[in-house]
């Protein structure tokens, strides 16, 4: 993905970012940042690297894509030195992979290449100053490593409250919203290739639930059931839509799990690649949510368990969402963050 798509959107942003004095950019292209003169800008003074998973390395839990041994260790709160290194080894192996496709970027702007080592690693840690790492994991889920250096900053979710100004619910939402006392579950798997809707309005069927479908998942034959329980919407912003449902069933990305949470209803999710399945699993073990199977396999029998088990975890989502409402809003950290680095 690196190679293929952001590299060759190198020059286009390094227009735009030439008279920048901080740029804000996505972990993916964290290896840009690490020289005082690095690939995105000549000039730049600072940059912030937004991560969205849980990617500073530490020796409280292991890197995400051990997932058993990092659900673990985050529920124990235990840790242990080697945990850092599940990092290390990764991001050694993303360096050395990139490094020939980097090196003629970096004899074009005239600076070293960087080293793993003296370069790469004190960035991660959060050790050097001209280069910010922040964090926008969900404090109620994965807690601030207590071995970060000084230049990590813990925001929070950057998208869990907005609602486009002007935003209007599309006609027939808010009647279908308010047909029953019982709210209805969400259902929305993002860009997630998904064909299993039949396998969830079956389960949904079976449980009685009601249910509104987000994006293209709803893809079954409509039957005199579906037509009377099941809504069907293109997109709908989740701040607004799940503090009116009972439950969130999805692929447990980033964006969705924060919302979800903040809403106080219990995820349950059919994960896919990367970080939902770290998502999934410690949703379960903290009691927050539940896992309904994998999205490649996932059955009727899978999804009603999870349905049903959801409705026990009601309680404790409603707390982490009243937590969440508590704490500042992370777009508001974000931009001080980035005001205090301009100005710095």
């Amino acid at each position: 993905m690196i190679c293929d798509l952001v590299m060759p959107n190198v020059p286009k942003v390094q227009e735009i970012a030439k008279d920048c004095c901080v740029i804000a950019k996505h972990s993916d292209c964290r290896w840009g940042c690490v020289s005082p003169r690095h690939l995105l800008s000549r000039a730049a003074a600072r940059v912030s690297v937004v991560h969205l998973q849980p990617l500073v390395p530490t020796r409280d839990f292991p890197h995400f894509s051990n997932t058993k041994a990092c659900v673990d260790a985050i529920a124990a709160k235990t840790g242990d030195d080697g945990n850092a290194e599940t990092y290390f080894l990764l991001d050694r192996f993303q360096h050395e992979f990139l490094q020939e496709r980097l090196s003629a970027w970096y004899a074009e702007l005239g600076v070293s290449m960087i080293r793993f080592e003296e370069d790469l690693l004190p960035m991660l840690r959060g050790e050097r100053k001209e280069v910010l790492i922040v964090n926008t994991c969900c404090p109620e889920l994965v807690p601030a490593v207590s071995d970060a250096g000084p230049h990590v900053h813990d925001v929070g979710p950057l998208a869990d409250r907005l609602i486009p100004a002007g935003w209007e619910p599309p006609a027939g939402l808010e009647t279908f919203l308010q047909a029953s006392a019982q709210p209805p579950v969400c259902v929305g798997y993002g860009s997630m290739p998904f064909d299993k809707a039949t396998m969830v309005v079956d389960a949904l069927q079976g449980a009685g639930e009601r249910a509104v479908f987000v994006g293209d998942a709803l893809k079954c034959e409509e039957d005199e059931w579906v037509s009377a329980n099941i809504f069907q919407v293109s997109s709908v912003p989740y701040p607004w839509l799940l503090p009116r449902c009972s439950m969130m069933l999805s692929h447990g990305g980033a964006g969705v799990v924060n919302s979800t949470l903040r809403a106080g209803i219990p995820p349950v999710i059919s994960p896919l690649l990367g970080d939902q399945f770290l998502y999934a699993s410690l949703l379960e073990k903290l009691g927050l949510g539940t896992q309904a199977g994998e999205m490649k396999t996932i059955t009727v029998e899978e999804v009603a368990s999870a349905i049903h088990k959801a409705k026990t975890c009601r309680e404790a989502a409603r707390a982490a969402g009243e937590a969440l409402k508590a704490r500042s809003y992370g777009p508001e950290v974000f931009t001080k963050v980035l005001v205090e680095a301009a100005a710095a």
